[in-house]
């Protein structure tokens, strides 16, 4: 995994490219729909949503066998590609099982992960000359320089999570034999299974763990004394105010709303102020920066600790004030009194 990863959370959006030269058939495209829901059956945070529109898509997939290649921007590198062009690239049968692995490596590169051979900790020493020679020639045939990017180069430790060569993994290539040297067991060749491995599962979903499954309640607390009570009340209305306030900026009466979202039976269900309907919010899109939900928890934690730590508060008793009387229209150029 590298720096290039996703916040977790992130709702990806994909799209296919249905009509050119990387106009993805049907079978592969629902080949490709199947290694998606594969990563999200592992229990990751990131979710997966179709879009009908390349604009749209923060991955955008092709496919042609006449260039048959299949590769991928890194995480988020993705953003980076021309919206013109693929993000992640197919370039042979995807329904084979050497293809359905295809469909997931090349996934694994949108998660930001980057070939396992690839890793500092992988302990590998190539026969450079084989494989130059190897990667140059049929079905590959790539450039000297590709052959490097690809197979030779070491990312930095900086660059990685994790501290293990898995040559089992998804993200692991499968190579002929002459051209590993070292470790000796793999002289004669490696075939990696092309399943995630569980090497894959569990650091994926370290990377992106699933995000919690309740949110809308405080578990009953043991409480020393009735301040107490007060400062998790404090928190609970604490929870409720960006929603509160996201309505009422929005025309609507807050209190109806936050209380339409906390009887609900459904934990992501929410209010989706853009087009005023409620829904699935993490399907939508629409996710709660952590900055934000967290700040909220602060400002009321730190008020109600002053509330409880202070012996004396010093204020103001408002003046009681005779009614005013029905102002008359405003002098030329005056408007509506008191109006601003």
């Amino acid at each position: 995994m590298t720096q290039s990863k996703w916040n977790n959370g992130t709702v990806l959006h994909y799209c296919f490219f249905t009509n050119g030269k990387y106009s993805v058939p049907k079978v592969q495209a629902d080949a490709v729909r199947d290694a998606f829901a594969k990563w999200k059956a592992v229990g990751i945070g990131l979710s997966f949503q179709e879009v009908q529109k390349l604009a749209e898509a923060e991955v955008r997939i092709g496919y042609s066998t006449k260039e048959g290649a299949s590769q991928s921007a890194v995480g988020r590198d993705v953003l980076t590609v021309p919206l013109s062009e693929p993000t992640t690239q197919y370039g042979w049968d995807l329904t084979s099982p050497y293809g359905r692995g295809t469909a997931l490596h090349e996934l694994g590169h949108v998660l930001g992960m980057e070939h396992e051979h690839q890793s500092p900790f992988a302990g590998i020493t190539w026969n450079d000359v084989a494989v130059y020679r190897d990667l140059g020639g049929p079905p590959n045939n790539w450039p000297r320089s590709v052959t490097y990017q690809n197979i030779l180069q070491k990312l930095s430790a900086q660059q990685v999570q994790g501290s293990t060569w898995d040559p089992d993994s998804i993200m692991e290539y499968e190579f002929g034999p002459g051209l590993i040297e070292k470790p000796d067991q793999y002289q004669n060749g490696l075939t990696p299974p092309g399943t995630l491995s569980a090497s894959d599962k569990s650091w994926v979903v370290k990377w992106y763990p699933a995000m919690a499954k309740k949110l809308s309640t405080l578990q009953p607390l043991k409480l020393a004394s009735a301040d107490q009570q007060v400062g998790v009340n404090i928190i609970k209305r604490a929870i409720e105010e960006p929603l509160r306030w996201i309505t009422q900026n929005a025309g609507k009466e807050g209190s109806i709303i936050v209380q339409q979202v906390k009887d609900a039976k459904e934990v992501e269900f929410g209010y989706n102020a853009a087009t005023e309907t409620f829904e699935n919010l993490v399907a939508a899109g629409v996710i709660d920066p952590t900055k934000v939900v967290r700040t909220a928890l602060q400002n009321a934690s730190s008020i109600a600790s002053l509330l409880l730590t202070t012996e004396a508060l010093v204020c103001d008793i408002p003046e009681e004030k005779p009614a005013a009387g029905a102002g008359g229209p405003g002098g030329p150029g005056g408007g509506m009194g008191g109006m601003y």
